[in-house]
């Protein structure tokens, strides 16, 4: 099978439902992912096997044999290796043709400089560390590209309790009260909205276990590995004030969420782009324009622009503004800022 069949072949299921021109779209779309632990390998498969094929992923560490429970390249044969470089072999094995881009590095105030998200359409925040996260949030919300981010995801069992909202909406999430509180004491605020997962339950550990206790444990760090030398005793358990119980169902639902709202967002606006080009053509023609402002190819592409899209609206100031209708039922409908 060519390469080309095969690759087409590969994402069939998707484009009878989404259709050539949404593939298309989601193919040219840039997504960087910070932080492919339990949360953000998840998010780097649900985007890869729905056609996004260039993908950036942005982690430090490499796999310890805890990590096995729930992120989705850590195996028992795995252990030991760069998490990015494991899990971009994997994503490979899905589509061949992918451009994944593996980074070893932290995000922090001394790296932050190494990333241009101004390159990126997306950004995908599922880092653990507090002041590492609140840096990311300020500066992807200040870029071009569109934000997303994942709240805590340990201490949680009850995959309906699972919610997405506007990051100030959000409540009973202990790390977004966290990073509210950050953000407010040290007077620096996200330059838009965005949306965030997030559970509101929080549960106690029951056990008591803080370190695996086999010779595989990657916590300390080995003295000698692969990846990025500066990077090899690297790790986070010794610097966390408590390390908390987390379950695959959840943290993978956070995930795979994520991957969603992204493909929902591609989808919605190559709608209402095809709706705009449909409008545009008609009005050249003299055609006479419906109630709306917009003219369909049928009644039938109406409805399905009314009832995905939804209508834009004008913003204060220059920026045009869209509006994105919230499935979650979340407090308030989100308004997420048009790429110029």
């Amino acid at each position: 099978m060519a390469t080309n069949t095969m690759e087409k072949a590969i994402y069939n299921r998707t484009e009878l439902l989404l259709g050539e021109d949404v593939m298309g779209a989601l193919a040219g779309t840039r997504v960087i992912i910070f932080g492919v632990g339990g949360v953000g390998s998840w998010c780097a498969e649900g985007l890869v096997r729905s056609g996004v094929t260039r993908l950036t992923i942005v982690d430090s560490d490499r796999i310890c044999i805890t990590n096995v429970n729930r992120q989705l390249m850590a195996t028992t044969k795995t252990v030991g290796q760069v998490k990015v470089e494991a899990l971009r072999n994997h994503l490979l094995e899905i589509n061949p043709k992918a451009e994944v881009t593996a980074i070893q590095q932290i995000y922090c105030e001394e790296t932050a400089g190494q990333f241009n998200l101004d390159e990126y359409d997306y950004v995908v925040d599922a880092v653990d560390s507090l002041k590492d996260k609140a840096l990311l949030i300020l500066n992807a919300s200040a870029s071009r590209a569109r934000f997303f981010c994942s709240l805590g995801a340990a201490l949680k069992v009850d995959p309906l309790r699972v919610r997405v909202a506007e990051f100030w909406s959000v409540r009973g999430c202990p790390l977004g009260a966290a990073l509210r509180k950050k953000m407010k004491r040290a007077k620096t605020l996200p330059s838009k909205e965005f949306l965030c997962v997030y559970d509101d339950e929080v549960l106690p550990n029951m056990g008591s276990v803080r370190s695996c206790g086999t010779e595989k444990c990657m916590c300390p760090k080995a003295q000698d590995g692969p990846g990025n030398p500066d990077l090899l005793n690297h790790e986070w358990c010794s610097s966390k004030a408590q390390i908390n119980g987390t379950t695959v169902h959840v943290t993978a639902i956070f995930g795979m969420t994520l991957s969603g709202l992204i493909i929902e967002d591609i989808y919605r606006r190559t709608l209402k782009a095809e709706a705009a080009a449909d409008s545009s053509a008609a009005h050249s023609a003299g055609a006479e324009r419906t109630s709306d402002g917009l003219a369909y190819k049928s009644e039938e592409a109406r409805a399905t622009a009314d009832d995905m899209v939804g209508n834009s609206a004008g913003a204060e100031g220059a920026s045009e503004i869209s509006r994105v209708r919230n499935p979650w039922k979340t407090p308030e409908a989100v308004y997420l800022p048009e790429k110029g």
